[in-house]
Order: structure tokens, then C-alpha cells, then sequence
């Protein structure tokens, strides 16, 4: 909102030589996000300071193989994490040496590249293998159509799409959780009947060695 901007250009003094003209104040659409990540040679990201994890802007970064600087300290655990490629700033007294600007960006190891895809993405969490990877492929067919749609019942319509694939993969997996838990019933009810027809034998056999003790 543009009372943000005058608050802050008044209260800040940092913010005293801040051009109106260098903020936007309405929503821009996908393609001038991707056309201004494509022409930016790093991108900023200040998380929440209340937030947990990293951002939807950082995955957007990683994606577009572009350096980052960012306030969020956690992001150096991950494996992707690189120095040359990700710069991490005090929010309160950010310092960004120029040599970060004038260095190449290291490419991702390809394996940890792919684990970040939507494709890695629901490998992970769904455990997808085997016949799944069709439902899988639809998945990622909707998601890709929700990221494309400009209107809301484009978008309504992906939505659904997904939570089906979804649907069809979870009632896909009880189905079999269910056979292989009759079969593991059916299975321990068959030892367990072996069990009893063997005890009756062990136990005249045991009284026929007393007898003969006996004797």
C-alpha cells in the first residue's frame, strides 16, 4: 500500500531518497515475475521474521539459477547451499560485499537440482514408483495448468484435477495396505493352526516317555 511507503519514508532514514516510482503497489502477473527474474542478476528474500523453513521465492530462485540474498539463516543447512550462489544478511544491518556481484554462479549438482523439481517434490512425499508414475505425470500436468491459468475458474478446475490424482493415488495405496493386511491375517492364521495340530502330538509323546521312565 502507498501509506506504507510514505510511513516508511518518513520514519526511516534510510528510506529518505526512495523513489515512489521504484515500488509497485499491485499485483504483477507470472510473466513479468518471470521476466524479471530472468533479467535480475540476484534476487532478495526477506522471510517473515515468525517464519519456519525457507520461502516459495527461494525455490523460485533455485529454479532460475539465480544468486540469492536472503535474511533467512536456515537456508545454510540444505544441500543445495552455496556461498558463491547465496548470500545471508542481517536484516537489521545488511551487508552485501561487491564481490558476491562479480562472481559466477556455481551450477547445482543435477541430483540435488532434481530433488527440488516438482518431480523430485512428489517423489519424496508421495513415495511414487511403479503404476503411479502415470498419476503422477497427471499431477504435475495440473499443477503446471494452475501456474498457467489467468482466471479463477482455470485455476478451480486445475485445483480439482490435482486433489483427484491425489484421491486416486491414496485410495490406490489402502487398497493394497488392506490386501496385505489380509494376507498377513490369513497368513498368521495358518501358522497358528499348524501350531495347534503339532501341540496335541508333542504332549502323548511327552506322556509316552514318562511311561517308559516309569517302567
Amino acid at each position: 500500500a502507498k501509506w506504507v511507503y510514505f510511513a516508511y519514508k518518513a520514519m526511516k532514514f534510510s528510506m529518505r531518497g526512495a523513489r515512489i516510482a521504484d515500488f509497485k503497489f499491485k499485483p504483477i502477473g507470472k510473466n513479468e515475475v518471470q521476466d524479471v527474474f530472468k533479467h535480475s542478476q540476484c534476487i532478495v528474500d526477506i522471510e517473515h521474521p515468525n517464519q519456519r523453513g525457507l520461502t516459495m521465492r527461494t525455490f523460485e530462485t533455485l529454479g532460475a539459477s539465480k544468486k540469492l540474498i536472503t535474511t533467512n539463516s536456515q537456508i545454510a543447512v540444505y544441500d543445495f547451499y552455496d556461498s558463491n550462489n547465496i548470500l545471508i544478511i542481517n536484516r537489521f544491518d545488511p551487508i552485501i560485499p561487491n564481490i558476491f556481484f562479480h562472481t559466477d554462479y556455481n551450477p547445482i549438482n543435477p541430483e540435488v537440482y532434481s530433488k527440488y523439481s516438482l518431480s523430485g517434490w512428489l517423489d519424496e512425499i508421495l513415495n511414487v514408483e511403479g503404476e503411479k508414475l502415470e498419476i503422477k505425470t497427471k499431477i504435475i500436468e495440473a499443477i503446471s495448468a494452475i501456474t498457467k491459468a489467468e482466471s479463477v475458474k482455470k485455476i478451480d478446475k486445475a485445483i480439482k484435477k490435482v486433489a483427484e490424482n491425489l484421491s486416486e493415488m491414496i485410495i490406490d495405496d489402502r487398497k493394497k495396505a488392506k490386501k496385505k493386511a489380509e494376507k498377513k491375517a490369513k497368513q498368521e492364521e495358518k501358522k497358528a493352526e499348524k501350531e495347534a495340530k503339532k501341540k496335541p502330538k508333542k504332549a502323548l509323546q511327552t506322556k509316552a516317555e514318562k511311561t517308559v521312565v516309569l517302567d
